[in-house]
């Protein structure tokens, strides 16, 4: 089996490719996609466990074994751990990852080390009901998923009508209404913390979808910082998990921070590039580092940042029939905070119209000496954009 041959599940995900590129003279890649079959392109139906899709795979392992399997996105972080454990190579397991990729194994599995919002699987609504358990409002959510895709907050009678007329199961949340909504992103090392990074959204996450919002990286000194820095440590301890990156989210609620979900891999929306740019840690390049089993990137010794307040507003992508624009860049660049600007999703708008969180056609990175500055920058483009 050749130690410098690499499965890549590959999305076309520019960011991604950019990071492995760089390990392109030591390791051979094997670029499986997904879909219609197209251009002599190594293609399967689906990165899923289908038998068409792992009689493909078999057969590379077969006439080109390779001793790697890289995700490139949330979508395919379980198979390609299915596949490492199928094969018995080095990385994530399935069963590891279940944690991580199914939202109801996920909130068992950290409920011990951190409060959660109370949550069912859509089959339990009616038991629950008749114990008299359930809030008046919940958020319901697929099983697997990111971006806030296919999330919905509505009455439970919805969702218990939503769970009786058809075979999907759902995951049912209660429905919390926060105060902030927070994020914290990082690194894990050898099962230590190498690198941790707290930030606030500017508005709950659904409740925004489809507007322009920004992330906001907490300073040393922000009330906020500190306790959503401990919450993820607890959160990463009670993993077990030895090397990946995260994005995990917290819910503010009065004196308490609730778990909302962790993701192992670099945060969307322009949050892992601003990151980066303001903190020297570049998530991309320890994502393909974990899982190529190579070294620590010098970058995780970088210093604290920047002493205000740093980040990035994802600038909304147009959706059918709405007036939204997408500014020039030198119209970003010329709102007081803003000091760089780079392209957003290429399919913004087509993953605005699936109610995306991060459908956005522009990313706007900010520094600002407060947060009241923050808000004024956010407003600027939010005028620019229309909304």
């Amino acid at each position: 089996m050749s130690d410098a041959r690499a499965l890549v599940l590959s999305t076309g995900k520019p960011l991604f490719d950019a990071a492995r590129a760089a390990f392109a003279a030591e390791v051979e890649y094997l670029d499986l996609h997904a879909g219609e079959a197209s251009g002599g392109r190594l293609t399967v139906p689906s990165f899923d466990h289908e038998r068409e899709t792992l009689a493909t795979v078999d057969r590379l392992m077969a006439k080109r074994p390779f001793r790697y399997v890289l995700a490139t996105s949330e979508s395919n972080l379980a198979f390609a751990a299915f596949l490492r454990s199928r094969y018995g190579l080095p990385g994530l397991g399935f069963e590891a990852a279940l944690t991580v990729t199914n939202k109801w194994r996920m909130k068992q599995w950290i409920r011990p080390s951190l409060p959660t919002a109370r949550c069912w699987l859509s089959g339990d609504l009616a038991t629950a009901s008749a114990l008299g358990a359930l809030p008046p409002e919940v958020v319901v959510k697929p099983l697997s998923g990111s971006s806030s895709k296919g999330v919905r907050r509505m009455p439970v009678e919805r969702a218990q009508e939503l769970a009786a007329a058809g075979d999907e199961l759902f995951l049912v949340e209660e429905a919390v209404d926060a105060e902030c909504e927070l994020h914290v992103d990082g690194v894990v090392r050898g099962g230590e913390l190498r690198a941790t990074f707290a930030s606030a959204y500017d508005r709950p996450v659904l409740s925004a979808a489809g507007t322009t919002r920004a992330s906001i990286h907490l300073p040393p000194g922000d009330p906020r910082r500190e306790p959503a820095l401990r919450a993820a440590e607890r959160a990463v301890a009670a993993l077990g998990i030895a090397d990946f990156v995260f994005h995990l989210e917290l819910f503010q609620v009065g004196d308490r921070l609730l778990f909302n979900e962790v993701a192992l891999r670099p945060a969307g929306g322009g949050v892992a590039e601003s990151l980066r740019e303001f903190h020297g840690v570049d998530l991309w390049d320890e994502f393909v580092r974990i899982q190529l089993g190579r070294p620590p990137g010098s970058g995780l010794s970088a210093g604290s940042g920047p002493a205000g307040f740093s980040g990035v507003i994802g600038v909304a992508a147009p959706s059918p029939g709405s007036r939204r624009r997408v500014p020039e860049d030198s119209e970003l660049l010329a709102v007081p905070g803003i000091v760089g600007v780079s392209p957003g999703s290429s399919r913004a708008e087509s993953e605005a119209g699936l109610g995306s969180s991060c459908a956005f056609s522009r990313l706007a990175f900010f520094s600002c000496p407060d947060e009241a500055a923050v808000h004024a920058a956010l407003a600027g483009v939010g005028r620019l954009s229309g909304g």
